[in-house]
């Protein structure tokens, strides 16, 4: 179809878009290399299992997709997974948005960023708002964000369940020479900020 062979963006979220309807679309980006930004937003019928076959064309090479977002889906720590794995290989993709996603434990968090860690990272915004990471999901971030050279934008704000060791344990890959990031996001008053946290911060 000529349609969708010229294809830039794709606007589909709060849709009742299910399994079926994401892998195709997943096929779409494989097969249409004008398509540039794809939104997903509130797509609630997808299962954990469409995430994680949508997650696969992100691998093809001849995915060309620089933003995609998936902000409050269902994707659990499976399809975080799957994500990442992804990411590991792709090259195109420049922004992120999981702002909100649901069923993903503390402990998909921290496998999403172990895997980020060993990738050399296209995307340079990353917005993970509004999610459960906690202390030691953070920590896993620390960790990858010294491989993640091209980021530049993180937005971490309303991550309720990351507590003052979290921030400060952030606060140091600021101070690391690999360290690319030009802006953090954050929201003091329900990310549990305190004086030490924003010394640590100010220090950095």
């Amino acid at each position: 179809d000529e349609g969708v062979a010229s294809m830039v963006d794709a606007h589909l979220s709060f849709n009742h878009i299910m399994d079926e309807g994401v892998i195709a679309l997943g096929n779409v980006s494989i097969n249409c290399n004008t398509l540039k930004k794809v939104s997903l937003e509130r797509n609630h019928d997808i299962t954990t299992a469409g995430w994680v076959t949508f997650s696969t064309s992100l691998t093809n090479p001849n995915s060309s997709l620089e933003e995609l977002s998936l902000e409050e889906n269902y994707i659990g720590d499976e399809g975080m997974t799957a994500l990442a794995a992804a990411l590991v290989t792709n090259t195109t993709l420049k922004e992120l948005d999981l702002n909100c996603v649901h069923l993903v434990s503390a402990a998909g968090w921290r496998t999403f960023f172990n895997l980020s860690g060993k990738l050399n990272y296209a995307i340079e915004k990353l917005n993970l708002s509004h999610n459960s990471i906690g202390d030691e999901g953070l920590a896993s971030m620390v960790d990858a964000l010294a491989n993640m050279k091209s980021l530049k934008y993180l937005d971490l704000g309303h991550c309720e369940n990351i507590g003052a060791t979290g921030w400060r344990t952030l606060s140091n890959i600021l101070r690391h020479p690999s360290c690319s990031l030009e802006e953090l996001y954050h929201t003091c008053n329900s990310n549990n900020i305190n004086d030490e946290v924003v010394i640590a911060f100010a220090n950095a």
